[in-house]
């Protein structure tokens, strides 16, 4: 279809139903340009701005989704699918109170619908929780750091930031309620800690910046404006029972043989020790607050180092890019930018493997870094997400030029091919999590850089895990939202 038919009921009708057929094999972008020629044909119809809205939540693209559902709520004021459309889109970027309006609406257009009323009921109760949970952490903050109230008797790998290292991401997505089922709520209020103490971005040899999201809503931040960004907002004392056959530590540091044996008993969905467990966040914990917010890294001659993108729980794909590439080492160091966990259900088993090797090698603006999104046109606009900005090349370039920088690798974003090349070579986006929760049907890839600092892409296909399902840990409601 071309978009080229006149502007009547009879092409719009036709558009929307390829477009329906594009959705349904998950060709969410294909589907968004296709609702727009339709929209285009009849501006008039509420069905076709709910339809793109829906695609645009499958893209993560909230903001356009909650813009799209208001108009079929203009257009007409009793269609359900308007007030629950935008309803999720609210949800999902964490805004609850918008989001109880918009069901409470569809149980009152639909009083009878027995669908209607269980969803408002498990969203009342999911926000209760975290409103609840919320609190009580507001009121933890004003005494101590978790890592001060817990009582404990190197160039390989380095860790970012991503919008997902974030209380409210995990509270939504499922990494919180993960920790919580496989641990305890002092770990889950621990990793909140230690991802504070996170930093926020890379730059390799002088040239390449790594960012999670993307650049900023003004011109004129340089390198030392995000330095000076204050990205700050001993385990219990219990014994390892001799029926616990998984990795020991003796002592207090990581070795490589107790990171081997605890990769090997996840992969057999097995747990780490309580004990271990907190040993190996409090030690991130005091290496990540003494890690400054923008990392300065050295590629030598001879040497390389493996950018990957986001993960999201996938550790499956994550073992089949350590068999790929080779395990984190001095000789083979890793930089993974951010968005580790949430989405899939193996996000514990992520985040520890990346933080052990983490403590194996350890001397290796932040709503806009972790948020923002790239966009084909210069200038700068609102992001459909709903948060940060959309950067255009003339951005992209200026920020390169005042910086005295070459290209920007940020992730953040599905892409197809698990990369792409955007902003005239300039800006690379790079993606980790292949078939992106068991449902995009996309590539994986991860860069590596020798010293000349020269990109060279690997991309490869998921690997099979076994059968949880995405976000098994997320709260109630992503269960009919998703």
């Amino acid at each position: 279809m071309n978009g080229s038919c006149p502007v009547d009921m009879e092409c719009a009708e036709e558009l929307k139903q390829v477009a329906n057929l594009a959705f349904n094999e998950r060709k969410f972008q294909q589907a968004i340009d296709l609702y727009t020629q339709a929209i285009e044909a009849n501006p008039k119809c509420a069905v076709y701005y709910a339809n793109r809205a829906f695609a645009h939540t499958k893209l993560e693209e909230y903001g356009s989704a909650v813009e799209d559902s208001t108009t079929a709520i203009e257009l007409d004021r009793k269609y359900v699918k308007g007030y629950y459309r935008r309803g999720t889109a609210y949800l999902l970027m964490g805004k609850f109170k918008e989001a109880l309006k918009d069901f409470r609406q569809v149980v009152r257009i639909r009083p009878n619908d027995p669908d209607a009323k269980r969803q408002c009921r498990e969203c009342e109760k999911a926000v209760q929780k975290i409103r609840f949970e919320e609190a009580i952490w507001r009121e933890d903050t004003v005494r101590r750091a978790v890592s001060e109230t817990i009582d404990i008797s190197a160039m390989g790998m380095y860790l970012s930031r991503g919008n997902h290292e974030t209380k409210g991401m995990n509270k939504i997505y499922g990494f919180d309620g993960e920790v919580k089922a496989k641990f305890d709520a002092t770990m889950s209020d621990l990793f909140q800690e230690v991802f504070c103490a996170l930093p926020l971005a890379n730059v390799l040899n002088g040239k390449v910046i790594v960012v999670h999201g993307g650049l900023f809503s003004q011109d004129g931040v340089t390198l030392q404006d995000i330095r000076n960004i204050d990205r700050f907002t001993e385990p219990p004392d219990e014994e390892v029972d001799d029926s616990y056959t998984g990795p020991r530590l003796e002592g207090e540091e990581v070795t490589l043989e107790f990171v081997k044996t605890m990769m090997e008993e996840f992969r057999k969905q097995k747990s780490l020790h309580k004990r271990y467990a907190y040993q190996i966040l409090l030690r991130v914990n005091e290496i990540s607050k003494a890690t400054p917010t923008l990392v300065d890294i050295t590629v030598p001659e001879g040497s390389h180092i493996t950018v990957c993108g986001d993960i999201h729980g996938q550790y499956y794909d994550l073992l089949n890019i350590f068999e790929m590439n080779g395990l984190p080492s001095d000789e083979n160091p890793y930089l993974f930018n951010g968005d580790f966990v949430d989405r899939g259900s193996f996000s514990v088993e992520v985040i520890f493997t990346l933080f052990a090797f983490k403590c194996l090698y350890p001397n290796g603006l932040m709503c806009e870094l972790l948020w923002s999104d790239p966009q084909p046109d210069n200038g700068r606009s609102p992001s459909k997400r709903g948060v940060g900005v959309a950067f255009g090349p003339d951005v992209t370039s200026r920020f390169l030029q005042e910086n005295n920088l070459e290209l920007i690798v940020r992730s953040h974003e599905v892409r197809e091919e698990g990369c792409q090349l955007e902003h005239n070579g300039k800006l690379i986006t790079v993606f980790s999590a292949p078939n992106y929760c068991d449902q995009m049907g996309n590539l994986g890839a991860y860069i590596r850089f020798e010293s000349d600092m020269v990109p060279k892409f690997t991309k490869f296909k998921a690997v099979p895990h076994p059968n949880v399902k995405p976000m098994q840990y997320a709260t109630n409601f992503m269960n009919f939202l998703v």
